[in-house]
């Protein structure tokens, strides 16, 4: 979108904590993530019955926190009949959440008594 704008995409990696300068396209992002992680909430708990969809990612805070409510509202509008309730909250782990997820897994792997662990519900 930023490309399209004729806007340097970079800027979001140089300055990952101040999108100020991406303000306009931004709003259209956020509306159209929005719109397409709720279809997405929507299907994945229609198959799974998840206690809570985390949102999290390498942006900064203020607009995790504007994508997060933005999904709650439009999710809240989806004909949800006959599937379990989800929390959609927000993440706190930002842009090493992917690094950390992948580094976990062998870890759990090689070490983990229990290799299933992360699926298991506490009993």
């Amino acid at each position: 979108m930023l490309k399209n704008e004729g806007q340097d995409p970079s800027i979001l990696w140089r300055h990952p904590n101040d999108w100020r300068a991406v303000d306009t396209t931004l709003d259209t992002w956020i509306e159209q993530a929005s719109t397409s992680v709720s279809v997405a909430i929507g299907s994945a708990i229609s198959v799974i019955d998840f206690e809570a969809i985390v949102i999290d990612g390498a942006f900064p805070q203020g607009i995790r926190s504007a994508v997060v409510q933005r999904i709650r509202e439009k999710f809240a509008q989806m004909d949800l009949q006959g599937l379990a309730p989800v929390d959609i909250v927000e993440g706190a782990i930002g842009s090493d959440a992917r690094v950390l997820g992948a580094a976990s897994l062998p870890l759990l792997a090689g070490f983990a008594r229990d290799r299933d662990l992360l699926f298991n519900v506490a009993v």
